[in-house]
Formats: structure tokens, sequence, C-alpha cells
């Protein structure tokens, strides 16, 4: 399992993050939830990416800070 994080991490910074990650104070979670679902939480001043991963679905949301 560690090596499939590790790919997921990968994948969520490359979809997440901008082209300078330097203006980021990032904080990544990665959790499991029902089998296969993972998801990444990179956050900003201007808000949270979240990356969810399903079997086939992943999917990318963008949350700006209040």
């Amino acid at each position: 399992m560690q090596i499939q994080q590790a790919e997921f991490l990968y994948c969520a910074f490359r979809k997440a993050l901008p082209s300078k990650p330097d203006r980021w104070i990032a904080s990544v979670t990665l959790t499991r939830q029902r089998g296969e679902r993972m998801e990444a939480k990179l956050m900003n001043s201007a808000g949270v990416y979240r990356i969810g991963m399903l079997p086939f679905s992943p999917a990318l949301s963008f949350e700006t800070a209040n």
C-alpha cells in the first residue's frame, strides 16, 4: 500500500499545485475510507484543494478560503 500512497500523492501534487509551489504552505493528508478511496488535501491562504480517488474515478475540487 505504501507505493500506491506515494503514487497517489505524487499525482495529487501534480494536479493541484500551481507552477510556483513555494507559494504554498501545504498540508497534505491521505486517508483511506471504505476500501480504495483516498483523499489528499492541499491548503494555502487562497483555499483548499481536495483530490479524491475512487477506483476509475479521480476527482479534483477547489474550495476558496473564507
